[in-house]
């Protein structure tokens, strides 16, 4: 696989864009026109000396880079992924399509206008010498408000602050022999110093974030080294205003996701010796297997992006595509296995026989059913896919144990059954997987259900607290605050004419009264055929707004945080919850 690199500031230079500004006439006026200033003179002439003002810079590299681009998708070249060095990253959304030129350099030329107003410090950088390496240099200089701004390799390290100290620091590496560059820029560009202009430029995205769109493919962020997603853009980009730049963990996300060939869009090719560096001394991280399986993770909560953050960190989720159409899976499967970070990765949550032939027919690794589902054809016409079976009952354990890849047993509502179904197991010469659902929110309740016996665990809704979620920071610190009382069964109108509940809990308790009038509506006898279906169009659509579904582990999440780890930030990155929830990666079956 191939990915697009595109570069940042300092590969700016006179006579950038020569051979593009005339293949290209129309973007080139239309940027003139957005930016007020003949950006072409600009670049090939700059008679007034303006390149190198940060304000001036970032929009060049911003329109020379994307007609770069273009010039070398004309030419044949293609990509899976994408990454941007800081102002870079613009060009690379742009190229997924998650914003159209002319806004992109709209973004650009504002950030670059609020960058360029924090003066008064700059940009050392360190070369030979590692990230820890210029830690243990910074904490000899105590008070100083030095802090790092780019790990760029494994031997080159951006700080960032006043002039002053930056001074101090290059003092101390004189004294001890070690190269220090300082770079030509206007300010301490990617630390907290820019705090003023992270909270300007957040203001700004948010204006213009309703047309942001999906990524068409996978864009590694500078300020994780995590895959953009749209709903959390405008305060990712802000926030990396005054973060470093995490260049370094991009590339090596792009090599654990198998990227073997980067398209440097620019000239001169300015990040080929980064890459050396990290591919020799820094290289890809390997995953380590948890005995997690992450259930009930819906399409309009992101799933997308949490399922290939769970990959990426050895887990498998689940979408749960029960409330898909057949339409909305197939477009779902087909989007997903398109993805290189998610393709065969990643498991779905769904039933009826059709849909399940359709589920298995792209090629999805686990498929989770209930168990009237299972039948013995399931795994003679399909045996590439792994069959997860939803317990519920004792009755179902002869033919799950019997036929099923895995089992999946709620142990917070079937606890007995779960030892049930361990013990007999254990009388048994065929030894499907078991595993349990529910409890699992806390590293003391995972290792206690790993101690007894199961071979994996499922936790669900705790996820919703996962930056990687599409929910809003507000629903998402509503959803913290969520006990015990607060898991319902809720209506979700599914199946209105048998009133389907599943578990799950209240966003909004007036919406949820009028989605419960609405139902008793439904079940009227003097209820026709359009009415119910108007109804039932109406409330799905409107369900994510009222409410969530999901499992116990939320709340007890919750309460363990709250006696255990109040200082948890809401949301948490997916790996960090990974962490709490199972700290070592012991060697375990998985489905």
């Amino acid at each position: 696989m191939k990915a697009w690199l595109f570069q940042g500031q300092g590969s700016q230079r006179k006579g950038m864009g020569a051979a593009l500004f005339e293949r290209f006439p129309q973007l080139r006026d239309e940027a003139a026109d957005i930016l007020g200033y003949d950006l072409q003179r600009l670049c090939l002439d700059d008679p007034e000396q303006r390149l190198n003002q940060t304000r001036y810079t970032q929009p060049a590299i911003y329109v020379v880079s994307w007609l770069g681009y273009l010039a070398a998708r004309e030419d044949g070249a293609e990509a899976q992924f994408a990454a941007g060095h800081s102002v870079g990253e613009y060009a690379a959304l742009t190229a997924a399509g998650v914003m159209d030129f002319a806004l992109g350099l709209r973004i650009v030329a504002e950030r670059a206008r609020l960058m360029a107003e924090v003066s008064g410090g700059g940009l050392l950088a360190l070369l030979g010498h590692d990230q820890a390496q210029v830690a243990a240099l910074l904490e000899e200089l105590p008070d100083s408000g030095l802090a790092i701004a780019n790990i760029n390799s494994p031997r080159q390290i951006i700080v960032g602050g006043s002039q002053n100290a930056l001074e101090r620091l290059a003092s101390l590496c004189a004294s001890r022999s070690l190269r220090a560059l300082p770079l030509k820029v206007s300010g301490p560009f990617h630390t907290p110093h820019m705090a003023a202009a992270e909270t300007a430029f957040h203001a700004f995205l948010q204006s213009v974030s309703n047309d942001f769109q999906a990524p068409r493919f996978p864009v590694i962020a500078n300020l994780d080294a995590r895959p953009h997603c749209r709903e959390r853009l405008a305060q990712r980009l802000s926030r990396h205003l005054s973060q470093p730049v995490q260049w370094q963990q991009v590339v090596q996300h792009l090599l654990a996701a198998g990227v073997e060939e980067f398209i440097e869009v620019g000239q001169p090719a300015i990040l080929g010796g980064m890459l050396k560096d990290i591919r020799q001394q820094a290289p890809a991280p390997q995953v380590a297997e948890r005995p997690l399986l992450v259930q009930g993770l819906a399409p309009e909560h992101g799933a997308a992006t949490l399922l290939g953050e769970l990959a990426r960190h050895g887990v498998m989720g689940l979408l749960d595509a029960h409330g898909l159409d057949d339409q909305q899976l197939q477009k779902t499967l087909e989007r997903y296995n398109a993805d290189p970070l998610l393709r065969g990765r990643f498991g779905v949550s769904v039933g009826g026989a059709a849909r399940l032939a359709r589920v298995a027919a792209q090629a999805v690794r686990c498929i989770e059913i209930a168990a009237h589902d299972l039948t013995p054809q399931l795994r003679e016409r399909w045996p590439s896919v792994h069959w997860l079976v939803r317990i519920e009952r004792e009755a179902d354990l002869p033919r799950a144990l019997a036929q099923a890849d895995a089992l999946l047993i709620a142990a917070d509502q079937h606890m007995a059954l779960l030892l049930e179904a361990l013990a007999r197991r254990e009388r048994q010469a065929r030894r499907p997987l078991i595993g349990a659902g529910g409890l699992a929110a806390s590293p003391t309740a995972v290792q206690a259900l790993l101690d007894l016996g199961v071979d994996f665990v499922a936790p669900g809704a705790l996820f919703l607290l996962a930056s990687e979620t599409a929910l809003p920071i507000e629903q998402q610190q509503h959803l913290a605050r969520m006990d015990r009382q607060d898991h319902q069964a809720l209506s979700d109108w599914r199946y209105p004419e048998l009133h389907s509940r599943r578990p799950g809990y209240v966003l909004d308790q007036a919406g949820q009264a009028h989605g419960e009038a609405q139902q008793a509506r439904y079940l009227e006898p003097s209820a026709d055929a359009a009415l119910r279906q108007a109804l039932q169009a109406r409330l799905r659509l409107a369900l994510p707004q009222v409410q969530v579904h999901g499992d116990a582990s939320l709340w007890l999440f919750n309460r363990w945080r709250r006696q255990h780890a109040a200082e948890l930030p809401v949301p948490l990155p997916t790996a960090q919850l990974l962490a709490l929830l199972c700290p070592t990666a012991p060697p375990r079956k998985m489905p």
